[in-house]
C-alpha cells in the first residue's frame, strides 16, 4: 500500500525499499519541465513560505519518532543529535518510514549547526544519524553535476561524494578539495575525525591559486591541524609536476603568523671559514606575548656560532628583546702552522614601555668585540659596521608646569680602535615657558596688560662622562640656563627684550704654568667645586613688509614679496676678566702674559672670552607668485619662488675684523626640482685684519655648496581588466571559484642628485667635491620590474656602490636579482621564493659578494 500527502509540489511518499533505486534512476533521467509545471510555476512561489513552515514540521516529527524508539533518554549520549536538522530540496523529497531513511533530490539544502550542504542527491538515514551527499549525471550520462559543497564554520569543501554522521560529528569526502587560510588542500580521500582535525589520503598541499598549480607538496598520509600546521609522510616536493626532493615527512605550517617549528638552515662558503651550515633552529611560540628563538652555524674549518633572541610585547603597554650570540672562529687550515682562533660575541637589548600617559621608558643596547660583525656578518652594512651605539632612556612630563624631565644613559663603541665613550647618567630638566604674572582673562583671549607678556625658562643638565681612549676615570658636571624675555607689539614691530644666563659647575678645572727648567708649559688638574658664569642681555626688533604686483597676464594674477628685515643687539662682559674667575694666566719665556680657560676641554665648555657689543642684521625674503589657476577646493594656486635669507653682525668693541662673514642661502622649486644654495663670504684678507675693500674688492667667498634633486615618476594603465569564471563545480585542483583578474599599472620612476661643495678658506688651497646620485625603476611588463641605484664622484671619477635589480612575479612565486659590478661588495644576490608566509623558508638562494659571502 502507498501513502501520498501533497505538500504544494512535494510528495512524501511512503515506499518499499525495493522501489527506491528504481525512483532515483527515474529522476536522473527525467526530462525538462511540463507546460503545465510552467504555468502553476506562480502558484509554486506562493506556497514556498508554507511549503518551508512544513518541511521543519516534518523533520520535527521524524525526530520525535527517533526518541520514542529509545529506552531511556537519561542514557542519550552527547554526540546524539541534540538542535533540529533543517533541509529542502528543489525536485522531490522522499521518507521511507519503514527503513526511517529521507532522499532529497534536486538542489538539495541541509543545514545543522553551524554546517550546511548542498548537493544534488542528499540521503540520511535516522536511525544511524548518517548523511550521504552526491552528485548525479547529467543528460548526457558522461559527466556528473551538483556534486558535493559542504561549509562548516566557514571551511568550505568540495568532493565527488560525501559521508557525514550527526551523533559523532565526523565526516569522510572523496576526491576533495579545501581551502583555509589561503592554503589549498588536494586528496583521495578526506576524513574530519574531529573538529580540528582532517585525516588526508594521497594529499596535496599548496598556496598556489593555479588551476594547476604550479608547485606543491604532496604526502601519502597527511595530518591537517586546522589554524595549525600539517603534518605528511613521505613528503615529496613537485614544480610544475616534476619531483624536486623527498623527505621521510615534512611539517607545515597551515596558518600565517608565530608558529613553533625547525628553522631550515641556509649554506654556502666563506674565503675565511670555508663552507658553512647556517641558522640552524628552533623558534618557540611561548605564548601570544613571548617567542624564543636560537640558531646554530657550523663551519667546515671548524668555526660555529649559538645565537639566542628572546622577545616579548603586551599591546598599549610594553614591548623589547633580548639576544645573545657566542661564536668561535677559526681562520687557516687546520694544519696550517698560522692557524688561529677567536671567540666573539655580541649582546642586544631592546626595550620600550608606556609606564603612563606622561613618562616612557626606552632601551637600544648594542655591545660586541669588536671583530664580530666583521667575523659574522654577510650583508653589506654588517661589514661596514664602525660604531655601536647604545641608549637608554626614562623621560616624564609634568602637565601642570609644561616641564619635563629625563634620564638618559649613554655607549658609544668604535670597532675600529676599540674606544668606549660613556655617559652615565644624563638628568636633564626643562622648563621651556613660564608666563608668571599672566591673568585668567588673558589666557582665555583677553586683553592682556604689558606685565603679563613677561616670561621666562630654565633648563638643566647633569652629566656623568668617561672615554677610555683618554681615560678611565669618570667626569661630572652641570649646565644651568636661565632665560627672560619680554615681548611686546609696537605697531608694526616686534620689540624682544631678552637676558640670557649660564652657569656650568665642574668638578675640577685645569691650572697651567710655564715651567723654566723644561721650558715647557705644563697643566696639571686641581679638583673642588668650581663654577663657570657668563651672561648677555640685549634687544631685538623685527618686522613684515609686503610688496604685491598684479600684472594679469599669461595666467598670472599676482606676485608678492615679503621682506623680513631683523635687528637685534647684543651686550656681553669680558669674561676673561679676573674679576669673574674663569680664566687664569701665566708668564711665557717672552715674558709675555698669556691667558687661558680653566674649563677649555670641560664637558660644557667654559665663558667666552672677549668683550662684545654686537649688533646683528638679518633680512628674510619670500618671493610667492599667484596663478589664476585653481585646485579642487576653487582656491587659486601659489607658488613660492624663491627664498633668500642674509645675515651677518658687527662687535663695536672687537680688536679686529669687528664684521663677521656673510653668510647666505637660498631655495627654490621649480617643476618639481628642489634646489639649495648657501655660500659665506669675509670682509677681510686672509690670516689679515686688513679690510678687503682697501684692494677694491667687497668680501671674497671662502664657501660655497649648491645641491638639487628631482624625481619623476609616471604610469600607464592596463585596461584588459576581465572577470574570469571556472566553471563545472567540482572538476580540477579548485572548484567553483571566480575570481578578478586585475589591470596592470605600468609605472617608472626616476630620480637625481647632484651636490658640489667648494672651499677656499686658503686662497691658495681650494677643495672641491662634485657627485651625483640616481636610483631609477620601471616595469617591463606586469611580471618584471628593474630597478637602480648609484652615484658618481665627479673628482675621483669613480661609480659609486651601483648597483641592479630585477624582480619578477612568478604567480605564486617570486624572483629577485641584485648584481652589483664595482666597489668594495661587488657580487651579486639571487632568491627565488614562495610568496606565502607560512612558507616563506621554502627558498633558493645564491650570493657571492667580494667578501667570500
Amino acid at each position: 500500500m502507498v501513502r501520498r500527502v501533497s505538500l504544494g509540489n512535494i510528495k512524501l511518499r511512503e515506499v518499499n525499499k525495493n522501489k527506491i533505486k528504481q525512483q532515483t534512476l527515474q529522476l536522473a533521467s527525467r526530462p525538462g519541465p511540463s507546460l503545465t509545471r510552467v504555468r502553476t510555476a506562480f502558484l509554486f512561489l506562493v506556497r514556498m513560505k508554507f511549503l518551508c513552515l512544513n518541511i521543519i514540521a516534518l523533520l520535527t516529527f521524524a525526530l520525535s519518532l527517533y526518541s520514542q524508539n529509545q529506552i531511556d533518554t537519561a542514557k542519550t549520549k552527547r554526540s546524539d543529535i541534540d538542535t533540529v536538522v533543517v533541509y529542502s530540496a528543489i525536485d522531490s523529497a522522499i521518507y521511507d518510514v519503514e527503513n526511517r531513511q529521507m532522499f532529497l533530490f534536486g538542489r538539495a539544502d541541509v543545514r545543522y549547526k553551524t554546517m550546511r550542504l548542498r548537493s544534488a542527491g542528499v540521503s540520511m538515514n535516522l536511525d544511524s544519524a548518517v548523511l550521504q551527499a552526491y552528485g548525479l549525471p547529467d543528460s548526457t550520462g558522461e559527466k556528473f553535476t551538483g556534486l558535493p559543497i559542504l561549509n562548516d564554520g566557514g571551511e568550505e569543501y568540495h568532493g565527488f561524494k560525501l559521508a557525514y554522521n550527526f551523533k559523532t560529528q565526523k565526516g569522510r569526502i572523496t576526491q576533495a578539495t579545501t581551502q583555509m587560510e589561503n592554503a589549498f588542500y588536494y586528496g583521495d580521500r578526506i576524513k574530519k575525525v574531529d573538529k580540528d582535525v582532517l585525516f588526508v589520503y594521497k594529499g596535496r598541499y599548496t598556496t598556489c591559486d593555479a588551476d594547476e598549480p604550479h608547485y606543491y607538496i604532496e604526502g601519502r598520509e597527511m595530518k591537517i591541524l586546522i589554524n595549525d600546521k600539517v603534518i605528511a609522510r613521505p613528503v615529496v616536493l613537485y614544480i610544475e609536476d616534476i619531483p624536486v626532493f623527498i623527505l621521510p615527512f615534512g611539517v607545515f605550517p597551515s596558518k600565517s603568523g608565530r608558529r613553533s617549528g625547525f628553522i631550515p638552515p641556509v649554506w654556502g662558503q666563506t674565503s675565511n671559514s670555508g663552507f658553512y651550515f647556517k641558522r640552524f633552529g628552533y623558534y618557540w611560540a611561548m605564548s601570544d606575548y613571548t617567542d624564543f628563538t636560537t640558531t646554530f652555524d657550523w663551519y667546515t674549518r671548524g668555526g660555529w656560532q649559538v645565537a639566542s633572541d628572546f622577545r616579548y610585547a603586551l599591546r598599549y603597554k610594553f614591548s623589547g628583546a633580548i639576544g645573545f650570540a657566542f661564536a668561535n672562529f677559526y681562520t687557516g687550515e687546520e694544519k696550517d702552522p698560522d692557524r688561529f682562533s677567536s671567540k666573539e660575541w655580541r649582546l642586544n637589548l631592546i626595550h620600550n614601555q608606556v609606564v603612563d600617559p606622561t613618562s616612557r621608558i626606552s632601551a637600544n643596547v648594542n655591545i660586541s668585540t669588536n671583530n664580530y660583525f666583521r667575523a659574522t656578518g654577510t650583508t653589506i652594512r654588517d661589514v661596514l659596521q664602525q660604531t655601536l651605539i647604545s641608549n637608554v632612556s626614562y623621560s616624564k612630563t609634568f602637565e601642570g608646569i609644561n616641564g619635563s624631565i629625563s634620564i638618559n644613559a649613554f655607549r658609544s663603541q668604535d670597532l675600529n680602535t676599540g674606544n668606549v665613550d660613556e655617559i652615565l647618567p644624563e638628568i636633564s630638566f626643562s622648563l621651556p615657558q613660564v608666563f608668571p604674572f599672566a591673568t585668567k582673562s588673558s589666557a582665555l583671549g583677553g586683553y592682556e596688560q604689558w606685565y603679563e607678556k613677561i616670561s621666562f625658562g630654565y633648563s638643566s643638565r647633569f652629566v656623568n662622562s668617561r672615554s677610555t681612549a683618554k681615560t678611565k676615570q669618570f667626569r661630572y658636571g652641570v649646565a644651568h640656563n636661565f632665560r627672560v624675555n619680554f615681548v611686546p607689539t609696537i605697531r608694526y614691530f616686534n620689540v624682544t627684550p631678552f637676558f640670557t644666563y649660564n652657569e656650568n659647575w665642574y668638578d675640577r678645572r685645569v691650572v697651567k704654568f710655564y715651567n723654566p727648567e723644561t721650558r715647557q708649559v705644563e697643566s696639571r688638574v686641581q679638583r673642588g667645586f668650581f663654577q663657570a658664569r657668563y651672561f648677555n642681555f640685549g634687544v631685538s626688533l623685527s618686522t613684515r613688509i609686503y610688496g604685491i604686483w598684479q600684472p594679469e597676464v599669461f595666467g598670472v594674477s599676482g606676485f608678492r614679496h615679503t621682506l623680513m628685515p631683523s635687528v637685534s643687539f647684543v651686550y656681553q662682559p669680558d669674561f676673561s676678566a679676573p674679576f669673574w674667575r674663569n680664566y687664569g694666566s701665566y708668564v711665557d719665556s717672552t715674558g709675555r702674559v698669556v691667558k687661558y680657560d680653566y674649563f677649555e676641554n670641560s664637558l660644557f665648555g667654559g665663558a667666552p672670552i672677549g668683550k662684545s657689543q654686537s649688533v646683528g642684521i638679518s633680512i628674510g625674503n619670500i618671493f610667492e607668485m599667484k596663478t589664476s589657476a585653481r585646485d579642487s577646493l576653487g582656491n587659486q594656486k601659489k607658488y613660492q619662488l624663491l627664498n633668500l635669507n642674509l645675515s651677518l653682525t658687527y662687535n663695536f668693541v672687537a680688536p679686529n675684523k669687528k664684521l663677521s662673514p656673510l653668510f647666505a642661502t637660498a631655495r627654490t622649486n621649480i617643476a618639481g626640482i628642489d634646489i639649495f644654495s648657501s655660500a659665506v663670504f669675509d670682509f677681510y684678507k686672509f690670516k689679515s685684519t686688513e679690510p678687503l675693500i682697501k684692494t677694491g674688492r667687497v668680501a671674497r667667498m671662502t664657501n660655497f655648496n649648491l645641491s638639487f634633486s628631482f624625481s619623476l615618476t609616471g604610469s600607464r594603465r592596463d585596461e584588459s581588466n576581465r572577470m574570469q569564471g571556472i566553471e563545472g563545480a567540482g572538476e580540477g585542483f579548485l572548484r567553483g571559484r571566480e575570481f578578478f583578474k586585475p589591470g596592470f599599472d605600468f609605472s617608472w620612476n626616476l630620480s637625481f642628485g647632484f651636490d658640489f661643495s667648494l672651499n677656499r678658506f686658503d686662497p691658495a688651497q681650494t677643495y672641491k667635491s662634485s657627485s651625483l646620485r640616481f636610483t631609477f625603476g620601471f616595469d617591463v611588463t606586469k611580471n618584471w620590474r628593474i630597478m637602480g641605484s648609484g652615484s658618481y664622484d665627479f673628482v675621483s671619477k669613480q661609480l659609486l656602490v651601483p648597483s641592479i635589480s630585477i624582480y619578477r612575479d612568478l604567480h605564486c612565486w617570486e624572483a629577485n636579482f641584485e648584481w652589483r659590478p664595482v666597489g668594495y661588495v661587488k657580487g651579486f644576490d639571487l632568491e627565488i621564493r614562495v610568496k606565502a608566509p607560512q612558507l616563506r623558508d621554502l627558498k633558493i638562494v645564491k650570493r657571492k659578494t667580494s667578501i667570500g659571502r
